[in-house]
């Protein structure tokens, strides 16, 4: 059984979580999609996180060209996005397969859904917003090689983003096994 802090969060290795303590499904983070004005917008600068964006190095970075390009340069994008590589790669990737327009998402929900899942990766050397940038980036490379994403239904594509880009979501940054 999970130690529990003082405010009712999981405790790993005494560390309080960012995380849910429960099961997400996808009813739930639908859920979540349609309720996103009221979450809280403390350390989301959402004024700058909007899509498509307008900064011209962030366009060169995220045409579908680049974006299939395996050796894609994660920490570069890193520095142009200002630190916010999750937000950009997830929507980029999110649009490439048009889910936004087929699951009839509203884009200004989304875009404050994925800023907050950046938000909630906590600053570690390594399970951390960037990682799961790059994870979300190499997980498009798969699907998108030989049209692999064909084969998914566009919920499921939804669901496999996503799952990228949550993965290390409130990782303390300790090491992964006992």
């Amino acid at each position: 059984m999970d130690a529990i802090s003082p405010n009712g969060l999981t405790l790993f290795d005494g560390v309080e979580l960012k995380l849910f303590d429960r099961k997400l499904t996808p009813e739930t983070i639908f859920g979540f999609l349609s309720r996103m004005d009221d979450w809280p917008r403390k350390d989301v600068k959402f004024d700058e996180l909007f899509w498509p964006p307008t900064d011209v190095e962030i366009q060169k970075m995220l045409t579908p060209e680049a974006l299939r390009e395996w050796d894609f340069d994660i920490f570069r994008f890193n520095d142009i996005t200002r630190e916010h590589p999750l937000f950009w790669i997830t929507m980029a990737v999110l649009h490439f397969y048009e889910l936004p327009e087929k699951l009839q998402l509203d884009t200004n929900r989304l875009c404050r859904f994925v800023a907050m899942v950046e938000a909630g990766y906590n600053e570690c050397i390594y399970h951390n917003g960037l990682h799961a940038a790059d994870v979300t980036h190499a997980l498009h490379c798969l699907l998108d090689c030989q049209d692999t994403w064909k084969n998914f239904s566009p919920e499921e594509l939804f669901a496999c983003i996503l799952a990228a880009g949550i993965h290390d979501m409130g990782h303390p940054g300790m090491i992964c096994f006992a």
